[in-house]
């Protein structure tokens, strides 16, 4: 919001015109203000927000870390969220140590009874070739293919054929709206379908992450040697513990020779809050604190899930398959999903598993595809709402 809108002497009436027009109750609308549009006027700003805080209206301050408002107005203004700057976030997290001051801002949002979240990015379509046809292997060959183990339900007598889906279980809190994530969802969406849920992936092809994490910690490389007869000093550990530090940030920035980039690309701030539950799946002590929480449109879950978990094996574009071909092993592309499946069939399909057919006679068979119990029908239903306003291209 401009600070040309929030200082019009009809600002408050006009907020109260919307919502009586539109329907939506005051606490569902958060309105988001700058720093800067804050403290132009600060005193003025201090009325205005708590007769917003008295109609019901949630506020956030927005690029929060970026501007120049002091603690004193910090516990003046009434807000419910301080979303911190995305800049700030990069120039803090380009520091090893930055983490700290993350969870300073973080404590400081505690003590005023406030949420502390980061920006996320722009979402963008999916693009290219699935990770399944750069590496030249069938599915069963993958990490996932090893890794998932879960499938659907096996084929269905001829008698009950066609199978009706059960009804979309969606919750009350599905808007297509915002949501708060933390570094445990990021590694659902990102790292769970190859690696598992433990990190311990599926060795050899698939390796653990919780020994390269680990590598992090100057306390835990010191342990680990001593295990094995070294005794290394908090001097040594502790060069070694920045390098694996930095080695592993630029892997979740970049990928690896056998992984895919993590595309979409993460900010930094996803990147820490994900490499902070890495930490705490490795056992090292406070990591958890370190999970900045990050508000992200539900276009932007859709986008990590699609490009993360469906793209391994689905490319963005291409051939719709026959049931004779895909009995014969292709794969329908991602542009195809939206137009094969209704919204409900696509959150059975890949919570709970469906049937395809396939054949000369379209025969229902069981389904080839790993079912995601991990992931929420409010995710999946994301992810569907991402495939069809933001279509795949080549």
């Amino acid at each position: 919001m401009s600070a040309v809108e929030f200082q019009s002497k009809d600002f408050l009436s006009g907020v109260r015109a919307a919502l009586i027009a539109t329907g939506m109750e005051p606490q569902d609308l958060e309105l988001e203000l700058t720093e800067t549009v804050l403290m132009q006027d600060a005193e003025s700003a201090v009325v205005t927000l708590l007769a917003l805080k008295a109609m019901g209206v949630r506020v956030a301050i927005d690029d929060f870390g970026t501007g120049y408002s002091s603690f004193t107005y910090l516990r003046r203004f009434p807000v419910d969220t301080l979303k911190v700057g995305q800049s700030f976030v990069q120039e803090i997290t380009a520091d090893p140590e930055g983490s700290t001051l993350v969870g300073a801002m973080i404590s400081i949002g505690k003590s005023l009874k406030q949420r502390v979240v980061a920006a996320a990015q722009v979402v963008t379509p999916v693009e290219g070739e699935s990770w399944l046809t750069h590496l030249h292997r069938s599915f069963d060959d993958t990490s996932m293919g090893k890794s998932s183990r879960v499938y659907g339900p096996p084929a269905p007598m001829p008698g009950e054929w066609p199978l009706r889906n059960p009804a979309l279980q969606l919750s009350n809190k599905f808007t297509g709206q915002s949501t708060t994530l933390h570094g445990s969802d990021l590694y659902r969406f990102k790292c769970q379908g190859c690696h598992g849920a433990s990190g311990a992936g599926d060795p050899p092809e698939i390796n653990s992450v919780i020994d390269p994490v680990r590598a992090t910690s100057a306390k835990m490389y010191i342990e680990r040697m001593k295990k094995v007869g070294m005794d290394v000093t908090s001097k040594e550990a502790v060069p070694l513990a920045k390098q694996a530090n930095a080695m592993l940030l630029d892997r979740l920035h970049k990928g690896g020779t056998d992984m895919p980039s993590p595309n979409p690309n993460l900010t930094d701030a996803e990147v820490r809050s994900l490499f902070a539950y890495l930490r705490q799946l490795a056992g090292i002590p406070g990591a958890e604190r370190q999970q900045v929480p990050v508000v992200e449109p539900a276009l932007r879950v859709g986008e990590h899930i699609v490009k993360s978990t469906c793209h391994i094996c689905h490319a963005s574009v291409g051939h719709n398959p026959s049931p004779q071909e895909l009995a014969e092993g292709q794969i329908p592309p991602l542009s195809s999903l939206t137009s094969r499946l209704s919204l409900n069939e696509f959150v059975t399909k890949v919570t709970v598993g469906t049937p395809v057919l396939e054949g000369s006679f379209a025969i229902p068979v069981r389904g080839h595809m790993p079912v995601f119990t991990y992931l929420t029908p409010d995710e999946v239903a994301d992810a569907y709402l991402y495939l069809s306003l933001y279509p795949p291209r080549n």
